[in-house]
């Protein structure tokens, strides 16, 4: 979980809001997914918006994984638009920190339920969901454009 500076205590990695000059490097974790990627305008319009936080972990000189959070006006949930961690990094507990800053950023907003899909067949991002407190509430079959099933999965938020 990160401390008081924004820093990870077990990984030394800084989490911080992705600024315009992050772009780049956000279109190169996207490259990471296996289907369904964001383009360079919507994580752009996601950086620019008051209604959604895009979070990114820096270390080593470089993003190591991001996350982006979003609401709706007069909406009492929030929606994990994206998580994605560099695999050079997995294993470090970066998913974990940026979903936890995820979820802090949500409970500012007011938002009392957080939700998300991911894809069936990614056991490792499941496991993490599952151990936050996400439960799976549907299946659309077909979801990803390569014709995976996406999982819905939301958790309650104290407030």
């Amino acid at each position: 979980m990160p401390d008081a500076s924004g820093k990870p205590a077990q990984t030394g990695i800084a989490i911080r809001q992705a600024m315009p000059p992050d772009l780049a490097e956000l279109i190169r974790l996207e490259q990471f997914f296996p289907s369904d990627r964001l383009s360079r305008r919507s994580l752009r319009e996601y950086i620019l918006t008051a209604s959604a936080r895009v979070m990114v972990a820096k270390g080593e000189g470089r993003l190591l994984g991001a996350i982006i959070v979003r609401h709706r006006r007069r909406c009492r949930s929030a929606i994990v638009e994206s998580l994605v961690v560099d695999p050079a990094a997995r294993g470090l507990g970066i998913a974990r920190d940026l979903m936890r800053c995820g979820e802090s950023i949500v409970r500012n907003w007011q938002c009392d339920s957080l939700t998300l899909t991911v894809r069936r067949d990614n056991a490792p991002a499941l496991n993490l969901y599952e151990s936050l407190g996400f439960e799976v509430y549907n299946t659309i079959d077909g979801y990803y454009s390569d014709g995976t099933a996406g999982l819905r999965m939301t958790k309650a938020l104290c407030l």
